[in-house]
């Protein structure tokens, strides 16, 4: 996928998972570096760009994410921001990111062996296009939430509540 599916598609889930605004810009912020971490982890073989195991395993992406989270807590500890929100948020992001590079045809690495759910070239319009409607949806949805309060589609509550 390019990576600006990948910002707006894990923007989405995490605007879901914090409430209020310092929830909206903790999701702003990790969405961006915890993706931009994870894809710095390509190779390059000649004119070939890899994706690397480090980055792009199912067990080594959320390290990466809890990662950004824990810094992210460290760097904001006046904001009241608890540890386990932003690691969380951090793994989520990390692991949305995996889910979109799951369904190209490079797809993810599982225990160090590569595994797809789909083939898509990782630049198919179409696809891009459906994960960052997707995101927006789920971004914009967040914010209706927070804005307007208790909406008719919305949980009990966000999955976590920052204040």
């Amino acid at each position: 996928m390019k990576l600006i599916a990948h910002y707006i598609f894990s923007l989405g889930v995490l605007a879901l998972m914090g409430q209020g605004a310092l929830g909206l810009l903790l999701a702003l912020w990790l969405s961006f570096s915890v993706n931009r971490l994870i894809d710095l982890g390509h190779t390059r073989r000649g004119n070939y760009i890899s994706r690397s195991w480090v980055t792009h395993d199912l067990y080594t992406a959320p390290f990466w994410g809890a990662g950004v989270g824990l810094l992210t807590y460290f760097a904001l500890l006046y904001a009241r921001v608890v540890a386990p929100v932003a690691v969380a948020m951090g793994v989520v992001s990390a692991l949305s990111h995996l889910l979109l590079d799951a369904v190209t045809e490079s797809g993810i690495f599982v225990a160090k062996k590569r595994k797809a759910i789909a083939h898509f070239s990782y630049s198919d319009p179409r696809l891009n296009a459906l994960a960052i409607l997707g995101g927006m949806l789920m971004f914009l949805f967040a914010v209706l939430h927070f804005a307007f309060g208790q909406l008719a589609l919305a949980p009990q509550g966000a999955l976590f509540a920052l204040a």
